[in-house]
């Protein structure tokens, strides 16, 4: 069961083994829309559907409860409300349940507890936060006091910086991707930051700056 909108637009990679599993026999069932469509055994407009009557969701459940090793494979994004439907079919069919992140490495993110979520948004309105450090993003925020961006290239925000970090690119970093299967790589160095440094720097040097300033 995958469910996205446009998955092959969205999790390119992710997209590409659910062909594989096509193309080795699998029965696809899809909750969106997109090239995908093509490779369904059955399509879904959207998961809720499979809370409702009629041959084509009933189709969609027999496939999935006599499949030998059920998988659902869904972007976290765009689930909503449909979240608890998600996890009783997952339950009722004993599937293996695959998040799908929007970065190659948000599930490392997530695993630190680094989580997703808008509440920042709030205090900045609020005026309760004041000044914000963005690390490779490419946010549309509220106006703040002060803004310091670390960025690989000239993004949006980063022309609204006050203070500008030139990030390293991919190319240049090194540490660990964990993949939405959770599986941990070592990612090395190709070439030596063109600034000299790298993320671990920018935030080593602030964290001194702190320190002798007496910011907490």
């Amino acid at each position: 069961l995958a469910v996205a909108e446009d998955i092959i637009k969205s999790h390119g990679v992710a997209g590409f083994k659910i062909r594989q599993a096509y193309r080795n026999g699998a029965k696809i069932v899809l909750a969106g829309k997109g090239l995908a469509s093509d490779w369904a055994a059955v399509r879904l407009d959207d998961i809720k559907e499979l809370d409702t009557e009629n041959p084509k969701t009933q189709k969609a459940l027999d496939l999935l409860k006599n499949a030998q090793r059920p998988v659902i494979a869904f972007c976290e994004a765009e689930l909503g409300s449909s979240q608890e439907v998600l996890k009783r079919i997952a339950k009722d069919i004993n599937a293996k349940a695959v998040p799908l992140k929007a970065y190659r490495n948000s599930q490392g993110l997530k695993e630190l507890g680094v989580l997703p979520g808008t509440g920042f948004l709030n205090l900045i309105k609020s005026g309760k936060l004041k000044g914000l450090l963005s690390f490779g993003e490419d946010l549309d925020l509220p106006d703040l006091e002060f803004l310091a961006v670390a960025s690989v290239g000239k993004t949006n925000l980063a022309k609204r910086a006050d203070v500008l970090f030139p990030a390293p690119s991919f190319l240049e970093s090194a540490g660990t991707v964990v993949d939405y299967y959770g599986t941990r790589s070592q990612a090395n160095k190709a070439l030596e930051p063109v600034a000299g440094y790298g993320y671990e720097r920018i935030v080593s040097e602030l964290e001194k700056a702190g320190e002798l300033e007496g910011v907490r």
